[in-house]
């Protein structure tokens, strides 16, 4: 949102957080680190150990305990911390295939 700031404590020691889609005059904390406009995002989510973000807490994660629900109003206030850590401890059960080609044959 607007006048929204992040702040280097939202994450835990050590981590790093990378923003999509960050204005390019938006100053962040040294922890954070903004990225290309045109970056390819399922590509950053493939090689991040977690992702944080206000989207759709869809039935994938929710059925093979792939992500953890985050309030929005602790989104918003920085209460980041334990949600993080109890992603990044997941263990999803995902049984299915990953190659959406093979598994959707949509070619």
């Amino acid at each position: 949102p607007a006048g929204w700031k992040l702040k280097e404590e939202y994450l835990p020691a050590g981590w790093l957080c990378l923003v999509c889609g960050a204005s390019d005059n938006r100053e962040l904390p040294p922890n954070f680190i903004k990225l290309a406009k045109d970056v390819y995002t399922p590509d950053l989510i493939a090689a991040s150990d977690c992702m944080l973000g206000i989207i759709t807490f869809n039935l994938f994660r929710a059925n093979y305990q792939g992500g953890v629900e985050m309030a929005r109003r602790d989104m918003l206030s920085g209460c980041w911390i334990p949600y993080l850590e109890r992603a990044i401890n997941l263990k999803p059960s995902y049984e299915g295939g990953t190659n959406g080609g093979e598994v959707f044959n949509f070619f």
